[in-house]
């Protein structure tokens, strides 16, 4: 058996006094262990004890000497599963710190990132739950439809939001207008006016939904203004809480009748962006 193992009064020592001292107390005659072993005391003792308790405490020696005595040590994984368990501690934190610092630097900004990520998703939905409420401005980038050409859009035209939103458990409604000042996509149009109401799912940071619209077309000339037809958008984005505010993406696909949907077309996704401040 190795040198360094406690014999079975060690175990009881283990048990009863703790893991942090596995010799018992009480010294053993004929046990063919040194004073420091049968309980003296003293710095040298100590040292011993613990510069014995150093070489196999913790190294593969302790694991394959247990094995092959049949023995355990009762409270040592307890207590190992106490202290992974607990509250962070500065010690705790310097030895992850010195585990990232080990870490190549591409590995170490990917776990960065996703800790990061992970926090403000903790954070969105907390305020979500906090404050109801929200107003939001925003824009958004048009595409010339390829499928839905009924609307005067061109690519790379530009428009500006403005949105009230309420937020209830894991679902919020969105209240928004857009106006679009300068629209290339058909001559004679001044700008174009867009209401649409949202229902939008929310899960963390992220939100899916789908949303209900009507463009006011306003010609640049005499001409009578019109309304489009009532169409839909889908949406997927994500907000995070940045400096007391949330910034916000969507990605939107527009369509004015769902068998249309089997000619998606990944050139026809628009794309807009949120600051909102919730009350």
């Amino acid at each position: 058996m190795d040198p360094g193992l406690p014999s079975g009064g060690g175990m009881a020592s283990c048990t009863t006094l703790g893991c942090n001292d596995y010799y018992p107390r009480t010294p053993r005659a004929g046990s063919g262990r040194g004073a420091a072993d049968d309980g003296a005391t003293g710095p040298a003792a100590d040292g011993s004890r613990n510069a014995n308790r150093g070489v196999w405490r913790g190294t593969p020696r302790l694991a394959n000497a247990v094995a092959a005595g049949g023995r355990s040590i009762p409270g040592a994984a307890a207590g190992a599963g106490r202290r992974a368990a607990g509250p962070l501690t500065p010690n705790s934190i310097l030895v992850f710190a010195a585990g990232v610092g080990s870490i190549p630097p591409m590995k170490r900004l990917v776990i960065s990132l996703a800790v990061f990520v992970a926090l403000m998703i903790n954070r969105s939905a907390a305020l979500a739950a906090a404050d109801p409420g929200a107003l939001a401005a925003g824009v958004r980038l048009h595409r010339a439809h390829s499928v839905f050409t009924a609307l005067p859009f061109g690519d790379d035209d530009w428009s500006y939001q403005l949105a009230y939103e309420y937020h209830e458990n894991n679902s919020f409604w969105q209240l928004a207008v857009g106006y679009a000042p300068d629209v290339t996509g058909s001559n004679g149009v001044d700008y174009v006016l867009t209401p649409q109401i949202n229902l939008l799912l929310q899960q963390g940071a992220w939100h899916e939904g789908l949303g209900v619209l009507g463009s006011y077309i306003k010609p640049s000339d005499s001409g009578d203004s019109e309304w489009s037809s009532v169409y839909w958008q889908l949406i997927l984005g994500f907000e995070i809480p940045v400096a007391g505010v949330n910034i916000g993406a969507d990605a939107y696909y527009k369509f004015e009748d769902w068998r249309e949907l089997d000619e998606f077309d990944f050139d026809d996704v628009e794309f807009g962006g949120w600051i909102s401040y919730r009350f």
